[in-house]
């Protein structure tokens, strides 16, 4: 065998080799389930308000998370079982049980259902910087809020999420609820939207409280999630009920200046009898937030 013929034989098998030592690096290194996914349904779009998945966390640990950085109770912790590309939730009837596949940044579920065919969705994973961590946090409600900004955030407690906060939203509804609930600031109870912002909030309040246990009931402070737009004149309905069923100082929720990666929410206790004495009712919630002075912490 000549040195061209060699040469010739060579570089095919080089070839091969090169592509052997490739497949095997990536059996080594499968692709990472790791990051914040945004959950699409098969057409194309983010799932309504109302549907139950909108996030999905997957950590370096197996573990999984729907909902992580939504508000409410629509946060569901799971495991991935990469052996069988399933990520299992659990719930009623394995209805958050999921078959996966990953090809690049997107990753293809399959919901089994035990009465027809699997229903498939997907999800893209969102890289640094790229979500709105205010509206991941608000899309399970059916009103838009974009939350008053904290100038001084040293002055005022991070907000933790507890039982002991009876959540108060308020905001325009979403466009798919506009037909029914108008384009004017509303009130959203727990997971009920109402068509007014003047209600009798005494049957809400008791039926926060009666899933309390005794000695915890006196703890309850109401968490008032308001659209920074919003005028001081729509809320004093509101305030005066909560003063008049004896919370004096409700907590009012603000975020830091960026909704990205560095989201922050904070809280702040306002006097409701300084709040209906303000002089300019016509200020937004956000100018008197950042106008008054800061409250007592929680």
């Amino acid at each position: 065998m000549n040195e061209d013929t060699a040469k010739l034989i060579s570089i095919p098998i080089a070839a091969c080799l090169s592509t052997f030592c490739l497949w095997l690096l990536c059996l080594a290194s499968p692709p990472k389930l790791e990051g914040h996914w945004h959950v699409y349904d098969a057409d194309g779009t983010r799932p309504s308000s109302n549907g139950y998945i909108q996030t999905i966390d997957l950590g370096p640990d197996r573990e999984a998370t729907i909902n992580l950085g939504i508000g409410g109770n629509l946060r569901l912790e799971g495991q991935i079982i990469s052996t069988q590309r399933r990520i299992e939730f659990g719930a009623e009837c394995l209805s958050a049980n999921f078959k996966y596949y990953l090809k690049g940044d997107t990753l293809f579920l399959r919901q089994p259902s035990l009465y027809t065919e699997d229903i498939p969705f997907y999800a893209i994973r969102c890289q640094e910087g790229c979500c709105n961590k205010q509206s991941d946090f608000f899309l399970g409600d059916s009103v838009d809020i974009d939350l008053p900004v904290v100038k001084h955030q040293h002055t005022l407690d991070t907000l933790k999420l507890s039982s002991r906060w009876m959540h108060i939203k308020v905001g325009i509804p979403k466009q798919e609820y506009q037909i029914e609930y108008g384009s004017e600031p509303r009130i959203q109870l727990g997971s009920y939207l109402y068509d007014t912002l003047e209600l009798d909030l005494s049957l809400w309040v008791e039926r926060h409280q009666i899933k309390l246990p005794e000695h915890r009931r006196e703890e309850t402070q109401p968490l008032l999630f308001v659209d920074r737009n919003v005028p001081m004149i729509q809320l004093s309905h509101l305030m005066q009920s909560l003063y008049e069923l004896g919370f004096s100082h409700p907590y009012f929720v603000l975020r830091s200046a960026k909704t990205n990666q560095d989201f922050r929410l904070r809280v702040k206790r306002v006097s409701v009898q300084d709040f209906n004495h303000f002089p300019n009712m016509h200020f937004t919630i956000e100018q008197y937030l950042q106008f008054s002075k800061c409250g007592t912490n929680f």
